[in-house]
């Protein structure tokens, strides 16, 4: 909260300047930032096509992804909001459940290369 100076308190400014700023807003944000390899780019885009048609056929968890135009190149991050940690260990298990029963008892095996999605990223971390 912002606080006025004496001199200004009967002022509109002042009262301006006593309102709260914003609210922090409940919960937390789920990120995961992946830097992806420049010569894996197509590879990496065309899984993870695959793998969210498979999180959506199956009910997995809900995941906004975008990417940097201007800057660092080949930055994808994936964003979520949850109530609380019980939450990303909900998501997580419904995405993994998702993934791993595309067509029943196949498993996994509509997505050639989701093995190897790790390699074809440069670095990546999570942060809540």
């Amino acid at each position: 909260m912002l606080y006025a100076s004496e001199n200004a308190q009967n002022s509109v400014p002042g009262v301006l300047c006593s309102l709260p700023v914003g609210q922090n807003p409940k919960g937390y944000l789920d990120v995961y930032i992946a830097t992806v390899k420049s010569e894996k780019r197509a590879e990496f885009d065309a899984v993870s096509k695959k793998m969210v048609e498979l999180n959506r056929r199956n009910k997995g968890d809900y995941w906004l992804a975008a990417e940097t135009l201007f800057g660092e190149m080949n930055t994808v991050y994936f964003t979520s909001q949850r109530q609380n940690y019980a939450d990303i260990e909900k998501a997580f298990d419904a995405s993994m459940a998702a993934l791993s029963n595309p067509a029943g008892a196949a498993g996994g095996q509509d997505l050639p290369g989701l093995q190897q999605h790790d390699h074809q990223l440069a670095g990546g971390g999570a942060s809540i």
